[in-house]
């Protein structure tokens, strides 16, 4: 995957392949002050921010590796917890 981080397959699988393209193309801006639109990753994440960029995140700095998080854990953490903020 690298530095460019990608869409993450968890948010990629319930939407097209443009919009996952274009939401790829804003995340690999996530560590940017000029640039980055949250606003942009909420239109391309079908409205889901946290979780696209809190997988971004702990994908990016391997944080599901180091702390030994599982991936679908996470990813339910991130629903929950971006389904009690909306």
């Amino acid at each position: 995957m690298g530095r460019a981080v990608l869409a993450n397959q968890f948010v990629r699988t319930a939407r097209r392949s443009a919009d996952a393209s274009e939401l790829d193309r804003e995340l690999a801006l996530l560590d940017s002050w000029e640039g980055f639109s949250i606003n942009a990753v909420c239109r391309h994440s079908q409205g889901r921010p946290l979780q696209a960029v809190g997988q971004a995140a702990f994908e990016r700095y391997g944080l599901l590796v180091r702390l030994g998080v599982p991936t679908a854990a996470m990813q339910r953490f991130l629903a929950t917890v971006e389904s009690h903020y909306l």
